[in-house]
């Protein structure tokens, strides 16, 4: 057996191992609904999980009417049979979208932007809230040691090299920042520092979420 082919097979053994929720979809017995509660809370999806709520509540309703008298007895087991098979059809065509959500959810490069963002967050809210407190922290200053960035650039403090991580802004247009701060005395805000540097509305959108402006 080739590597490639291992490797093929190994994955195609993980996928089925993470379909093992299929289960309830086969069994005839009303829990299709599980399935598709399991799988829209796994792959973030609201819409699985309102189709459970309608498998679940009609296998419910055709479950009561099993037994009863006269024709209403058909109905249910009409409609229990009914919700099984098309339950059973809607799981077999969702699997591979869920799980290839699941290896986006999964992918560790997510989980480490998520943080990065929520990094982000926090650093922006103390840099709002505590400018004194975040200058003496190294907020938006990435060249210092130990600072305490979140991935933010600090336009009034940073230097041209740590400007130029910040997408759009080249050498030239650093030591602009950096010239003009200083006549200035600081940027009040992105949008001061947007229309001083003569700034494309695109790229002011572009370094929202990049830059704060301390107290110079």
């Amino acid at each position: 057996m080739t590597a490639k082919t291992a490797e093929v097979s190994a994955a195609s053994r993980r996928s089925w191992l993470r379909s093992w929720w299929l289960v309830f979809a086969f069994d005839p017995f009303w829990t299709q609904w599980i399935s598709f509660v399991y799988i829209g809370l796994r792959a973030k999806r609201p819409q699985w999980i309102a189709w459970g709520a309608v498998y679940g509540a009609i296998a419910l309703g055709s479950l009561i009417l099993v037994n009863q008298p006269g024709i209403l007895d058909g109905i249910g087991v009409t409609g229990t049979f009914a919700v099984w098979l098309v339950a059973l059809v809607h799981a077999l065509v969702v699997r591979n979208e869920y799980l290839e959500r699941l290896d986006v959810l999964e992918d560790p490069r997510l989980a480490q932007a998520q943080l990065l963002q929520r990094r982000r967050e926090l650093v922006t809210q103390l840099a709002r809230e505590h400018p004194q407190l975040a200058e003496e922290s190294g907020v938006g200053r990435p060249d210092v040691k130990d600072a305490f960035d979140g991935g933010l650039v600090d336009l009034n403090h940073a230097s041209e090299r740590a400007l130029t991580t910040l997408p759009g802004v080249d050498k030239r247009m650093a030591h602009q920042i950096v010239l003009i701060r200083g006549r200035i005395g600081g940027f009040s805000s992105l949008y001061d520092a947007g229309s001083l540097l003569d700034l494309k509305p695109d790229l002011v959108d572009d370094l929202r979420d990049r830059v704060v402006c301390l107290p110079f």
